[in-house]
């Protein structure tokens, strides 16, 4: 095997300028007390400035043991709106996140065992928010890990 093909990269980089052009938010008949918002120029819902991804992995052969393939992924992105409003509590800060993974397989290219960890840096990503007079939010699942067994027939 030639390790320049053994590795692999994917990556990927958006840029976005997505901004409400003309938009009043309010509905009295929800909500009496909720008066009209103008969120012209407000960007648009989970729709960051800048984000991209990173993955890189490397298939290390075992000769007749099969291979084993560790990859690596990152993700970054700049801060973006979940609601149409800018409240503070409706925005997710921009970050850098990762993925680990390690797979075997064996010659055949039927059995793999991999191993992972994903959300790395265990950190508190925003989903959503939803609320009237108060905030309602769900998050990314945060460090997880785990061994996946399985055969392709």
């Amino acid at each position: 095997m030639n390790p320049v093909d053994a590795l692999r990269i994917d990556a990927n980089l958006s840029l976005l300028h997505a901004r409400y052009t003309e938009s009043f938010l309010g509905d009295p008949l929800l909500d009496p007390a909720l008066t009209p918002q103008d969120i012209k120029g407000h960007r648009l819902n989970n729709a960051p400035d800048v984000s991209g991804y990173l993955g890189i992995e490397y298939e290390i052969g075992l000769g007749r043991a099969g291979t084993l393939t560790p990859r690596g992924e990152m993700t970054a992105t700049s801060d973006y709106n979940l609601r149409e409003v800018n409240y503070p509590w409706t925005i997710q800060d921009g970050y850098v996140n990762g993925n680990a993974y390690v797979t075997w397989r064996d010659n055949s290219e039927t059995l793999f065992v991999r191993g992972w960890i994903k959300n790395i840096a265990d950190k508190a990503i925003l989903g959503g928010v939803l609320g009237f007079g108060g905030a309602n939010g769900s998050f990314a699942p945060p460090r997880t890990y785990g061994i996946e067994i399985g055969a392709n027939f």
